[in-house]
């Protein structure tokens, strides 16, 4: 499996707008394959696809996350007024910076009023906020584990496996960068 299969994209306005001038992006994105050439969401694929524009490619999926969070914060998102892009989030893996509309949100608190949950359901709801809790407990502890290892280690000479590892890598680093 190819790890370095993602690409960032954007798509160009053709023609000057109140939201920016022809020639700027209206949309960052990442993708694979066709993803770019592809209806999705609520963005509207450009009329030509000449106005669709790979800027990277051949990245690996943190990196592809890392340079569409970059790009979309340096053009802006129009739905919390910091630039022209129609982003509904900062990209990358989760919909943080998503912004729902006031509409929106009295809409989906409506609905859920005197909602009635089964038993089952409620039970399921209870582990899942449990789990999540757990989750986070464990990467706390394993953080602290880590400092305490590396504490331990810290001043203690190499064994005769890491240092050829260390030097296996070091050599593979510098092959790759020259």
């Amino acid at each position: 499996m190819n790890t370095y299969r993602y690409y960032v994209y954007a798509y160009i306005r053709s023609e000057d707008s109140i939201n920016g001038k022809a020639g700027t992006p209206y949309y960052i994105g990442k993708g694979t394959r066709r993803r770019a050439w592809q209806k999705h969401n609520n963005n509207s694929l450009p009329g030509s696809t000449d106005r669709i524009v790979i800027l990277e490619n051949n990245l690996s999926h943190i990196g592809a996350i890392a340079l569409e969070r970059r790009l979309i914060k340096w053009w802006g998102r129009k739905d919390n007024n910091t630039g022209c892009l129609n982003n509904k989030t900062d990209g990358g893996l989760f919909f943080d910076g998503y912004n729902h509309s006031e509409i929106t949100k009295l809409k989906m608190s409506a609905s859920h009023k005197g909602k009635e949950f089964t038993d089952k359901h409620k039970q399921n709801i209870s582990k899942s906020a449990k789990t999540k809790k757990n989750i986070e407990e464990l990467r706390i502890k394993w953080r602290v584990k880590q400092k305490e290892l590396a504490d331990k280690r810290r001043g203690k000479p190499w064994s005769q496996s890491r240092r050829e590892a260390y030097e296996r890598n070091r050599l593979a680093r510098l092959s790759t960068s020259s």
